[in-house]
């Protein structure tokens, strides 16, 4: 079960004014039309699938799992959405899940009219029995999509939806068990959603229409699911600007409320609803709806919807004082804007037992405080939080709130009072701050691994080469934990300033003694010195640094100091913030602060990375500043239930590491930094998966520094690593040494509960297995890790080892000097034209985007493709894949220049060309033959150019290039 998110709801609604509108509609959409239709596009689940693409209600939704938040700008479900997810997924669906089973039959809901289908004929729903309407359904389940064009997948997927509304309304007229019915229920509403994703009229109204059925249904379950979906369409419509009026949403919220049965999806729609009134402006009923939430569950037997309600107990008054808009008229300097703000949190500090939700937002709105220069009220907030939690009854809060403020109290109090730099050079001689007196000094605490530090290097030298002959320098204090990184860093860096470390080698990172002394916690973190020494400034960076330098001074040539607009806050991450734009959406945490101690952000600030974001670009998918280490463990967890169109999104791997590597680097419990460590691992591994060169490096880098881990779930999961990486790289290993290393690897294997994550070792082991000389070695061992694939509860991994323990009717290498025919249908939908390949040399490559051996080939096929193609060379790709999306996106990516073949008939064809294992290519001549089968080009790129020069010829015009 996930942890228990501790945010208050006010934070969270800083950003959801914009991206809220859509919280609240029954359908999730994430991903656009243009999208290909799969079963991740359109949340379309197989009903053995229990992931489940839209998530329900839980008690986390209190602190973000429906709600829109601001680091995610996709749409988002809410209470009813669950009501359209399949058996297995979701709380609310559990309601038709987890049924008694033969109870007492419930008169079934009146029926609206079916959706009308223009052609069922395909799919004709059967007049059965519940048995054969269940087994029907479960094939439409099952069933893909076909047709060589989008748009006839696209139409025979409506058929299919189409199908199982049918089954489903069949179904709930029928005389069968409440289990059955509350199935039908969940599937019919879950092929409308899809069907309105996919904006087909009129059926939002027609879930209106079957909700107001379900409201009136005997059955308790559906009655609630009923009044549910209504609620969150009503909520949805509020947040469009459609209901003017508000006070009907808090008479139906105060009636779920008086339910007797009081459960997640009930919180978390009401939550929701909150969140909504907050964000249209209706601020005092918001505070009223949290009000009644909290006080409707302050008892629950739940203890996490219990500690959830007291949550929204403590920002009930927050939220209806407008606290979010007196936070934002202070930050923007308007006049008499300051001591509101200051009261409001005064008042809620001074209340008898704050709980942690007053602690995250009074912390939180004092780090921006501090961050805007508003030193005083940041110093006099961590004061007050300080004697108000230091005897908190909750220990773990009462420390992390001692640490947090004492730190920022640290941070504050520099300001005005001399500011001194101690340490050594990097040639290791004493740093000499004297010679720095009656100079304006920038002192940037950063780290060779810290992104936002290095991408902010170019715009401190660009104001030291502006204001260096008007008395500025600039100091760097380097907080990395080992001296080699920083040796490797200026090897080929140079900075026109000098780098300090600490004096101390085993006190160097975060324990540098100046950091410790000024507080620091997260980095970049830069302090401004005046020409008396004493600290002016903290955190200028991006354009607020020009501006503060041409305020001390003097303008630079040509350039008018203050030339930024007043009414805006100071810049954060290159972007000013007026006050007609949302602070938090931009005010990223990690395009603030890094926190972060780690080889993978070193990569991530690298300039050739294009995973990194520039200055001016926000990852929306950051965490938000300040969150708590259980915050960030359940925003990871959110972030991995995102459907996979949003998961393969460019910056959203970044936004885990990040909040994976704050927690590693916190002080905290186990289960936090196993969700941390696991989540990174997965993250890594997956893009590694997909050929991604840097997250390969970066993974071994994170396997290297979790190694002398002794917890036993982190060694678990560097032994798999460490062990995937040596069958990785078998090639390397002496050909004697390969027995040994499928010995250690069947070990580890047989005890392994398989999954999809061991994919990639899976046929790394098929390629040791195919180094070695002896074939009847190699069909033993083919047989027996074939066994052992064959059990995975990965369907493709299944019937890869299924494939390898079948008994060989032949080999690969058996094709040689024989004719070989190809048939299939391409990538592309058409029918492969294998004739047209006569007279030319070609290379067919049995591969799949699953194979890491594949993928390391890849760059060689492609290099003599582009070195021999135009002399009559070819190349003819098989895929073994069965994640046909996972193919199209790896081809949209990687732009393969020759004909893919693809499909169910591929595994077909490997087995009928005695292709045991992939990487397999096999090199055919101008006549059609094979002439010679290897697992790499290297062995068979001698023999084509010997074959080219055999007999010059015109080479045929190449399928691919149609």
């Amino acid at each position: 079960m996930s942890q228990e998110v501790k945010q208050p709801i006010l934070v969270r609604a800083f950003a959801a004014s914009a991206a809220v509108a859509l919280a609240s509609l029954i359908w999730a959409g994430c991903g656009s039309p243009s999208d290909p239709i799969s079963k991740e596009t359109s949340k379309y689940k197989a009903a053995d699938d229990s992931s489940g693409a839209a998530k329900t209600i839980t008690a986390g939704n209190a602190t973000g799992k429906t709600a829109v938040a601001a680091n995610d700008k996709s749409q988002s479900g809410s209470a009813a959405q669950s009501a359209g997810t399949k058996k297995g997924s979701g709380r609310a669906g559990e309601a038709a899940n987890n049924a008694s089973g033969n109870g007492a039959k419930k008169a079934p809901p009146t029926q609206p009219p079916a959706i009308p289908s223009n052609q069922l004929a395909d799919y004709r729903v059967p007049d059965g029995t519940p048995e054969e309407l269940i087994a029907f359904i479960q094939q439409m389940d099952e069933r893909q999509p076909r047709g060589l064009t989008r748009e006839e997948m696209m139409t025979d997927f409506q058929k299919i939806q189409q199908a199982r509304i049918g089954a489903a309304e069949k179904l709930l007229v029928s005389k069968t068990t409440d289990e059955n019915r509350e199935q039908a229920v969940a599937v019919k509403l879950d092929a409308l959603r899809t069907l309105a994703e996919l904006g087909m009229p009129g059926v939002t109204e027609h879930i209106r229409e079957f909700s107001t059925a379900l409201k009136q249904d005997t059955s308790p379950k559906l009655a609630r699911l009923g009044r549910l979906i209504l609620f969150g369409m009503q909520v949805g419509d509020a947040a469009s600007g459609n209901i003017e009026d508000p006070q009907p949403i808090m008479d139906e919220l105060k009636a779920l409320l008086a339910d007797s049965e009081l459960g997640e999806d009930t919180f978390g729609a009401t939550q929701q609803a909150a969140m909504v009134l907050q964000s249209t402006g209706h601020t005092k009923l918001a505070g009223e709806a949290l009000r009644q939430i909290g006080t409707a569950y302050k008892n629950h037997k739940d203890p996490q919807l219990a500690d959830a309600a007291q949550q929204l107990l403590d920002t009930a008054d927050l939220v209806a004082a407008d606290f979010q808009t007196k936070l934002e008229d202070a930050l923007l300097n308007k006049p008499g804007a300051m001591e509101p703000l200051m009261v409001e949190i005064r008042k809620v500090l001074g209340a008898q037992r704050p709980g942690r939700a007053v602690y995250e937002t009074t912390s939180q709105a004092a780090q921006y405080l501090e961050f805007t220069q508003h030193f005083n009220e940041a110093t006099e907030i961590y004061t007050l939080i300080a004697e108000k939690y230091n005897a908190h009854p909750d220990q773990e809060l009462a420390e992390e709130a001692t640490i947090a403020t004492a730190n920022g109290s640290r941070r504050v109090g520099l300001i005005g009072k001399p500011f001194t730099v101690e340490g050594v050079t990097l040639d290791g001689s004493p740093f000499d701050w004297n010679k720095y007196k009656g100079k304006v000094v920038l002192v940037d605490f950063w780290a060779t691994w810290c992104g936002p530090c290095l991408r902010e290097i170019p715009n401190i030298t660009a104001n030291y080469e502006t204001y260096h002959e008007k008395g500025f320098e600039v100091v760097g204090i380097n907080l990395d934990d080992e001296r080699a990184a920083v040796d490797r860093f200026f090897a080929t860096q140079k900075f026109p300033w000098e780098t300090v470390l600490s004096a101390d080698p085993e006190a160097g990172g975060f324990n540098n003694p100046l950091a410790v002394k000024c507080g620091i916690d997260a980095i970049p973190f830069i302090v401004l010195v005046d020409r008396e020494g004493n600290a002016a400034a903290l955190h200028v960076r991006g354009p607020a640094l020009e501006k503060k330098l041409a305020e001390m001074l003097g303008p630079a040539t040509g350039k008018p100091a203050g030339d930024a607009p007043e009414d805006k806050l100071p810049p954060v991450g290159g972007a000013a913030v007026n006050d007609s734009q949302s602070f938090e959406l931009e005010i990223p945490a990690a395009t603030v602060f890094v926190s972060l101690n780690d080889a993978d952000a070193n990569a991530a600030a690298d300039q050739n990375n294009d995973a990194a974001p520039e200055e001016s670009e926000v990852n929306p998918y950051l965490p938000r500043l300040g969150l708590a280490p259980d915050e960030l463990a359940d925003f990871i967890l959110n972030m991995q239930e995102k459907p996979k169109s949003i998961q393969s999104r460019p910056g959203f791997a970044e936004a885990i590491i990040a909040a994976a590597n704050q927690i590693l680097a916190a002080e905290t419990k186990d289960s936090f930094q196993f969700i941390a460590a696991e989540a990174k691992f997965d993250i890594l591994h997956k893009k590694a998966c997909m050929g991604d060169e840097q997250a390969d490096k970066s993974l071994m880098q994170f396997v290297t520094q979790m190694k002398d881990d002794s917890r036993e779930r982190i060694a678990k999961h560097v032994r798999f690593f460490t062990l995937e990486r040596q069958a990785i790289d078998c090639d390397n290993l002496p050909l004697e040494k390969i027995p040994d290393l499928l010995t250690e690897l069947k070990a580890y294997l047989t005890q392994e509960k398989l999954s999809a994550r061991h994919l990639r070792m899976a046929s790394s082991t098929v390629h040791a297995i195919n180094r070695l000389e002896d074939s009847q070695q190699c069909e033993k061992h083919f047989a027996e890790f074939g066994g052992v694939f064959a059990k995975s509860s990965d369907k493709q991994l299944a019937a890869y080892g299924k494939k390898l323990a079948k008994p060989a009717e032949g080999i690969a290498s058996d094709l040689v000097g024989k004719p070989l025919e190809l048939a299939g249908v391409t990538a592309l939908g058409t029918s492969l034209d294998w004739k047209s390949y006569r007279g030319k040399v070609v290379l067919v490559d049995f591969w799949a985007t699953w194979c890491g051996p594949c993928l390391r080939e890849m760059p060689h096929v492609k290099a003599l493709y582009e070195k021999h193609q135009e002399r009559g060379f070819d190349v003819v790709g098989i895929s073994l894949d069965k994640d046909l999306d996972a193919l199209a996106k790896f081809l949209e990516e990687n732009a393969l220049p020759w004909t893919t073949l693809a499909g169910e008939e591929t595994e077909q064809l490997a087995a009928k060309c005695g292709v045991r294992g992939i990487p397999t290519m096999m090199l055919v001549d101008k006549d059609g033959q094979v002439v010679a089968v290897s697992h790499k080009v290297s062995d068979l790129a001698a023999k084509a150019e010997k074959l080219l020069d055999a007999s010059p010829q015109t080479p045929a015009k190449s399928p691919a290039a149609e």
